[in-house]
């Protein structure tokens, strides 16, 4: 494909935005369309081609029309990444751990991954590199899956290049978890679900990447317009689906120890119980809210795909 130099406003002309990573998963759909329809040329790093041209589970759009440049290659294997950053100028990264079951670590993918990444946009000389953490909180300092993305916040920042950390608090596509056990007929939670969420829109969070993208140095923490508890989301979820509410609620004192004892069985699911238990027991509200979606219209379209 013939590349093109695009000049972009508030940007000095640029010839390709750079890959975006994880170009199949939730929020990297989103980032590919956005860009490409800001004017941005754009290159995705990607394992399995075909995944661009399906849509995903939570109302992700297929990309692969608004994709320039296809490299394949793993993050977790530097030699398949040899040439990825030629001509690059921008990188954004929301690449993390998101399979339970498999044998990587949250360091293998979290910081390992994104320092392979970081290692060769340094190499090559990238002009910014945009990576998406996790919300910065001491009650969540102890979980692996942040030790891990903030060993590399840390590498980011010491890097010498121009960066942006963007601090979601919580995703749409977190809380289909809830319309998938109110589907079941049950929604359990911990503790009293009291406990209060902004959780941002892909969509929005992509819009709020692109508002920012000409900040330097710069961690920006964000969640969505809409405040909701976790009652209300299950509410909600029964609500769209027609169903009884059913909503079952285990003690945190139940809970709390069995998570070590999981983990001795499987390490993997005893991390993600853990991670559970700490997100439904603490408020987790961002003083910048951003964006319009809401959950009650995200379920309905949910419910709408799963229909066909």
């Amino acid at each position: 494909m013939e590349e093109k130099t695009i000049s972009i406003p508030s940007i000095k002309p640029i010839k390709v935005l750079g890959l975006v990573i994880s170009p199949t998963g939730y929020l990297g759909k989103f980032m590919v369309k956005k860009f490409k329809e800001s004017g941005y040329y754009v290159r995705a790093l990607v394992r399995n081609i075909k995944k661009l041209e399906t849509e995903g589970k939570f109302l992700e759009p297929a990309v692969n029309k608004f994709v320039d440049d296809i490299f394949v290659g793993e993050i977790t294997k530097p030699r398949t990444l040899i040439g990825l950053m030629d001509g690059i100028d921008i990188v954004f990264s929301s690449i993390g751990k998101t399979h339970q079951n498999d044998k990587l670590t949250f360091m293998d993918v979290d910081y390992r991954g994104n320092k392979n990444l970081l290692d060769l946009a340094v190499s090559e000389g990238i002009e910014k590199f945009i990576y998406i953490a996790m919300l910065k909180d001491r009650r969540f300092r102890d979980l692996d899956v942040v030790k891990a993305k903030e060993k590399f916040v840390d590498e980011l920042e010491r890097s010498g290049l121009n960066y942006i950390v963007i601090r979601p608090n919580g995703f749409f596509s977190d809380m289909a978890e809830f319309f998938k056990m109110a589907k079941g007929g049950y929604i359990f939670l911990i503790g009293n679900g009291e406990k209060k969420i902004n959780p941002i829109s892909a969509d929005d969070l992509a819009d709020f990447c692109l508002k920012n993208i000409n900040r330097n140095r710069a961690e920006l923490t964000v969640g969505g317009k809409y405040i909701y508890s976790y009652n209300e989301i299950s509410r909600i979820a029964f609500s769209v689906l027609g169903k009884k509410e059913r909503i079952i609620h285990i003690p945190r004192f139940l809970v709390k120890p069995t998570i070590p004892i999981v983990k001795v069985f499987s390490e993997n699911i005893g991390l993600f119980l853990e991670f559970l238990y700490t997100v439904l027991t603490n408020d987790i509200i961002t003083e910048e809210k951003f964006g319009n979606n809401n959950l009650e219209e995200f379920f309905i379209k949910l419910n709408e795909k799963l229909k066909y």
